[in-house]
């Protein structure tokens, strides 16, 4: 594949098509082989913005005496 400094206005759309169907063909193979999981219940984002005051102390790194 050329650089895109020595393409041509005109070669551009080519160049994008072309690697568009490279992803293309990527994301298809990952997709063909990945195990769907479904997830249930509450994100563990919205938990931890219910509990603002419990997460900012959690975050605070404890030092030894």
């Amino acid at each position: 594949m050329k650089e895109a400094k020595s393409l041509s206005s005109s070669a551009w759309p080519d160049m994008v098509m072309s690697v568009l169907m490279y992803a293309d063909a990527i994301l298809d193979r990952l997709v063909h082989n990945a195990h769907r999981i479904e997830l249930t219940g509450d994100s563990l984002r919205k938990m931890r913005k219910a509990e603002p005051a419990a997460a900012s102390v959690a975050a605070v790194p404890r030092t030894r005496s």
